[in-house]
């Protein structure tokens, strides 16, 4: 494993997410390396990041530079993307 703790944000276009990503930061083995979020506005304006802006968790599940996913959408669709995202 990498010198920190790899981390993609799912849902990253929304309030909780961005609370997410800021605690992220104040963590010192964490980086945030890719932002998944599947409504086109909001990847725009999460495209200056500086990570990857992905628009699906197919898009994720084919990264290597990822070793954990904080799910930050709502909790009606977890049941759906928690077990892909364990495979």
């Amino acid at each position: 494993m990498a010198d920190r703790l790899r981390v993609a944000l799912v849902g990253a276009g929304g309030r909780i997410a961005g609370d997410w990503r800021r605690a992220a930061q104040d963590i010192p083995h964490v980086a945030i390396t890719a932002l998944v979020e599947s409504d086109p506005a909001a990847r725009a304006r999460l495209a200056d990041e500086d990570v990857a802006v992905l628009a699906d968790l197919d898009e994720l599940l084919e990264r290597d530079d990822v070793d954990a996913a904080i799910v930050a959408t709502p909790p009606v669709t977890h049941a759906a993307r928690g077990p892909r995202g364990a495979s």
